[in-house]
């Protein structure tokens, strides 16, 4: 690994990490409405500010139709924030994204030889994939030991791992596609490493959806 690779892999995750927890730590400690608040501000800012960027004005039709890819995963995560049995899937939601993103990107560089979309996303590599998937499965390992004993919890939860990092790399790939119609590397420059906010949470908009929908199956 050069230099560069390295200085990027070390901001990248320390800005991917401190932004998963400032957002555990909200989860933990601060009201409910302190949560919305930031799912809300996030929101408005990609929808203003970075989603316009990704297209053109012969795409005015396109982007409306998929503005749903941004409203459906913040109208669930507001959707989880309240309810106080599921809350905590919000926060599991984020991390898991995070560790997914930050393990993949470094096992990428260190492992990386088969592409997995190279005319969309050159750098993601199927070692990358497996990287972040084996990350996720830890953390789910972890999780599992936590909540053992707990009887409400009705599937192991490392057989969530595959779907978690699955959908997290859908994300990142249709967010690099809409990205690379209209020649742009990133949306923004909120976020040192990562770009704009929705390049950071990419993957978590399709994460938030698979564990909105699976959580009556885990409970």
């Amino acid at each position: 690994m050069n230099e560069r690779n390295l200085t990027t892999l070390s901001t990248r995750t320390v800005t991917g990490l401190s932004w998963a927890l400032f957002l555990l730590f909200s989860w933990l400690y601060m009201p409910e409405w302190w949560m919305a608040g930031i799912i809300i501000g996030s929101g408005v800012h990609v929808l203003l500010q970075e989603w316009p960027q990704l297209f053109k004005k012969r795409d005015l039709f396109f982007g409306a139709v998929t503005i749903l890819y941004l409203l459906l995963p913040f109208f669930l995560m507001l959707r989880l924030n309240r309810d106080l049995q599921y809350r905590w899937l919000l926060a599991f939601a984020v991390v898991a994204t995070a560790i997914f993103d930050t393990a993949s990107y470094a096992a990428g560089l260190l492992f990386g030889r088969h592409k997995i979309a190279p005319h969309i996303s050159p750098g993601k590599t199927w070692e990358g994939f497996a990287g972040g998937l084996i990350a996720v499965g830890l953390l789910l390992i972890s999780m599992q030991w936590y909540f053992n004993g707990y009887s409400a919890l009705r599937a192991p939860l490392l057989s969530f791992a595959p779907l978690i990092a699955t959908a997290a790399l859908a994300g990142d790939l249709f967010e690099s596609w809409l990205k690379r119609r209209v020649g742009i590397k990133d949306t923004g420059t909120f976020l040192p490493g990562h770009g704009g906010i929705l390049d950071r949470i990419d993957g978590l908009l399709v994460v938030i959806v698979v564990v909105y929908c699976l959580k009556d199956w885990l409970f």
